[in-house]
């Protein structure tokens, strides 16, 4: 493929790549959200991720605003959780997490998740590039 190719092909997918991240835009706060709504339940849970992600050197609750301990001891005893914005900065450094754990597995390669892997391209895109 030349760089004009490229480009053109590109330029093309500028709608439907537009489309896709409106798409994520619209359903990240309902996923804040859906997560501020357990998040009482689930903070041993969210401790237990930031603790992990700070002891991989991924995170520093300082730098993020996220409570210490003691503050989420504090907001257990009074069964309350995360905030949406501490959901948000939970939910950014989660997918980072993820996203470089997938790609350190041989997950990508494995032709089971290539429809999966479809969803995530413009259709022009995965129809060339990849497998049916």
């Amino acid at each position: 493929m030349t760089l004009k190719q490229r480009n053109e092909l590109l330029e093309s997918m500028t709608d439907t790549v537009a489309e896709l991240v409106l798409r994520q835009n619209y359903l990240q706060p309902q996923a804040i959200e859906l997560s501020h709504i357990r998040a009482a339940a689930n903070l041993s849970d969210h401790q237990r991720f930031i603790q992990m992600l700070e002891s991989e050197g991924r995170l520093d609750r300082a730098i993020e605003y996220l409570p210490s301990d003691e503050e989420i001891t504090k907001r257990q005893k009074a069964d309350t959780g995360l905030t949406n914005p501490e959901l948000a900065v939970v939910l950014a450094y989660g997918k980072m997490w993820v996203y470089d754990n997938l790609l350190s597995s041989d997950l990508p390669d494995d032709p089971y998740f290539i429809n999966e892997l479809r969803k995530y391209f413009p259709d022009e895109l995965a129809s060339r590039f990849l497998m049916r």
